[in-house]
C-alpha cells in the first residue's frame, strides 16, 4: 500500500528535524559507549568460559590433596564467576544418593559424596562447576523481586517435608539395639530419644498419629530452613541487589525456579534432563572439564 503525499512530506520534514537536532559527536559518542559495553561483555564471558585456567595453576591443583583441591577449585570458580565468597555454600563431604558425585541443595549446602577420591581431578572440577551454576541460579532466584520471597517459603517447605519423612522412615526401621547405643553413648538429647520410641510404637495403621509426628517435625524444620534461606536472600541483595520483576532476568529466573521445584526430588526422567537449570549446569561443566583438559596438555 501506497503512503500517501501528505504523511510521505512529514516524514521526511521529521527525519531532517532529527538529523539536525543531534549532534554528529553525540552519536560518535553513542556508538564508542555500545562497543565499550559489548567488549566488556565479550571479555567477562571470556573470563567466565576459561575460569582462569591456565597450565601453571592446573599443575598446582593436580598436586594438591584431594579434599584442599576441591575447596581450592571451588575458589578458583567462584572468582570468575564474580560470586562473593561468603555467599558461596562450602563443601562438605557428606552421605548423598549413590549416583550423585556432588549436589548443590535447596536450603543452599554443597554436599560431595564420599567416593569423590574414586575421581580424576578434571571431571572433580567439571562436577564442582555444575553444581556452582546451580549457585549462580539459586541466588538469581532469590534476588528476584516477588518471586524470591515465594521460592524462600517453597523450598523450605519442601525440605521440611522431605526431612520429616526421612526422619520418621529412618528411626521407625531403626533396629532396637542401635537405639539402645544411642542411648548408652548419650550422642542425642533426652527429648529426641523419647521422640524416635513415640515414632516406633506408632502402629502403621494409625494414620492420625503418625500425621501429628509429621506435623511437629515439619514445623519444627520449616523455621530452620526459612531463617536460613531467608538470611541467604538478605545477604544476597545487599551484595548484588534485585532483580526487578519483569525483567528478562526475573523470566529467566523464573524458568529455573519451576525446574527446581520439579526435579529436586528426583535426579532422572524428562523434567529433569529438559529444565533449563540442569541443561545449563551440564554444558558448564561439560566445558569446564574440556577447558581443564586442555590447559592441562596444552598450556
Amino acid at each position: 500500500m501506497k503512503i500517501p503525499l501528505i504523511f510521505s512530506s512529514i516524514g521526511k520534514r521529521a527525519v531532517s528535524l532529527v538529523r539536525r537536532t543531534i549532534p554528529s559527536k553525540t552519536s560518535g559518542l553513542s556508538k564508542d559507549v555500545a562497543e565499550i559495553s559489548t567488549k566488556i561483555k565479550l571479555r567477562n564471558g571470556i573470563r567466565k568460559l576459561l575460569l582462569g585456567l591456565d597450565k601453571k595453576t592446573i599443575e598446582q591443583l593436580e598436586k594438591l590433596p584431594i579434599e584442599i583441591f576441591l575447596e581450592e577449585a571451588q575458589k578458583i570458580i567462584i572468582k570468575a564467576l564474580d560470586i562473593p565468597e561468603e555467599l558461596c555454600p562450602r563443601v562438605e563431604i557428606h552421605t548423598v544418593p549413590e549416583k550423585l558425585l556432588m549436589q548443590f541443595t535447596l536450603n543452599y549446602k554443597f554436599f560431595v559424596n564420599k567416593k569423590y577420591k574414586e575421581f580424576p581431578k578434571s571431571h572433580l572440577f567439571s562436577a564442582i562447576r555444575h553444581e556452582m551454576k546451580h549457585c549462580e541460579q539459586s541466588l538469581a532466584i532469590l534476588r528476584t523481586e516477588d518471586l524470591g520471597e515465594n521460592a524462600v517459603n517453597q523450598f523450605s517447605s519442601i525440605l521440611a517435608r522431605v526431612k520429616a519423612n526421612l526422619i520418621i522412615e529412618h528411626y521407625r526401621n531403626m533396629p532396637q539395639g542401635e537405639i539402645q547405643k544411642l542411648r548408652n553413648e548419650k550422642k542425642m538429647p533426652e527429648s529426641l530419644l523419647l521422640l524416635i520410641e513415640r515414632i516406633r510404637q506408632i502402629p502403621n495403621e494409625d494414620k492420625q498419629s503418625i500425621k501429628q509426628v509429621f506435623d511437629g517435625l515439619y514445623n519444627h524444620k520449616f523455621k530452620i530452613y526459612y531463617k536460613d534461606l531467608s538470611d541467604v536472600r538478605a545477604m544476597a541483595i545487599a551484595k548484588c541487589g534485585v532483580i526487578k520483576a519483569g525483567s528478562p532476568d526475573a523470566i529467566r529466573t523464573n524458568k529455573y525456579y519451576n525446574g527446581f521445584c520439579q526435579t529436586c526430588e528426583e535426579n532422572s526422567g524428562l523434567k529433569y534432563w529438559t529444565s533449563k537449570h540442569e541443561r545449563e549446569a551440564y554444558t558448564a561443566g561439560y566445558v569446564a572439564k574440556l577447558v581443564y583438559l586442555y590447559k592441562k596438555n596444552f598450556g
